[in-house]
């Protein structure tokens, strides 16, 4: 009889002690989550998330805004060119400082020449065609002065074509040639001479022909500014050594020309003054500087009078 009521002590002391580790379980949970964890199967059907939902809010991440081009193989619209547009020819954007010397025929003369030189193109050729740079950039150029870069064509084809310029302003009515036939498998060097008579900021467009019939155009952007030459030091201070016997002093001045052609200074000056520059006048290159020195002779009488 003793050891019954033993046993069911025990056991009752064992479920006491269960339930009130349970119920500290739950207690603690409710602290965290305020909500008591799912206890048994219903619970846990109706609470997926097992007591575990911390109120975090969904995070809010920013998309970038930038609106891209889309890039496509072949031109849309049935593999047609887009006409007066250009976006459907590969544009070249590493040529703008080469030259291309060698220059092709101006017109088609041979049977094989016409024939290729006067069909129109479908949009899978003329992605064969390279043409570039769209954007030619002269940067400050000299009044007066004249500077050429390369509008390129690549011709990947496997027949002629024929690429014929149209260009309106007198800025660059210098630029030749004007009409080129590029063989297949060839490239041909457009010469674009941009000169200007005054100060201006200039931005134009030349438009291009593909076979007469393929339209396309590239823009040309120039500050053309006046002559200047940057000069080392503005002002000059001359002096003596307290112990010099000298009768004149020279100073050095560093004449740079930053621009893109050579420009001539000459210097304006009274012959029997206390200052003489030498040389008199000089040219300096593009790019490039030139030295030159001014000598002061202070007025009074010399050690031989």
């Amino acid at each position: 009889m003793i050891r019954q009521n033993n046993n069911r002590a025990s056991e009752w002391l064992k479920q006491e002690r269960t339930m009130r580790e349970t119920k500290q379980r739950r207690e603690k949970k409710m602290k965290i989550t305020n909500k008591a964890p799912p206890m048994d199967l219903e619970e846990f059907k109706s609470d997926p998330d097992l007591g575990m939902k911390f109120g975090l809010e969904e995070p809010k991440i920013k998309l970038p805004t930038d609106v891209e081009p889309l890039y496509v193989e072949k031109p849309i619209g049935q593999y047609e060119p887009v006409h007066k547009q250009g976006t459907n020819i590969q544009t070249r954007r590493d040529e703008e400082v080469r030259i291309i010397r060698k220059k092709w025929k101006s017109e088609p003369t041979t049977q094989a020449e016409l024939r290729d030189c006067s069909e129109e193109l479908s949009g899978e050729s003329l992605q064969k065609i390279g043409a570039g740079p769209h954007k030619l950039d002269f940067g400050n150029v000299f009044v007066y002065s004249q500077t050429t870069q390369s509008f390129i064509v690549t011709n990947d084809l496997r027949q002629h074509i024929y690429v014929k310029l149209v260009i309106e302003q007198d800025e660059l009515k210098r630029s030749s040639p004007m009409s080129q036939v590029i063989p297949p498998g060839q490239e041909a060097g457009f010469d674009i001479t941009f000169m200007s008579e005054r100060e201006k900021d200039f931005r134009g467009t030349v438009n291009y022909f593909i076979n007469e019939v393929h339209q396309f155009r590239f823009s040309v952007v120039a500050n053309a500014r006046p002559v200047v030459l940057d000069v080392s030091n503005r002002v000059l201070k001359f002096s003596f050594d307290d112990h010099s016997t000298d009768m004149s002093t020279s100073k050095e001045l560093i004449i740079e020309n930053k621009g893109n052609a050579s420009a001539k200074f000459k210097w304006l000056f009274d012959s029997n003054g206390w200052y003489i520059p030498t040389p008199v006048e000089d040219e300096v290159p593009a790019g490039g500087v030139r030295k030159a020195k001014i000598t002061f002779t202070p007025p009074g009488p010399k050690p031989e009078d």
